[in-house]
């Protein structure tokens, strides 16, 4: 399909085309991300973020 035009001039993606990706994306997540844990382990996907990183006292490595 044809992208569709914004009053500005701009191409915009087709926003049927659009939600229908987002659709046929969200349908497999859940087992992917089984797989992944799978392959992986949790601690991958539960490592901790920044802000608990600091308030532990943990200090990045200095580069040189």
């Amino acid at each position: 399909m044809k992208p569709v035009l914004s009053p500005s001039g701009l191409a915009l993606p087709n926003p049927t085309l659009a939600m229908a990706a987002r659709i046929g994306a969200i349908e497999p997540y859940a087992h992917l991300l089984q797989r992944l844990r799978e392959l992986c382990g949790a601690g991958l996907l539960m490592a901790p973020g920044q802000a608990e990183r600091l308030l532990s006292g943990a200090r990045d490595i200095p580069r040189e």
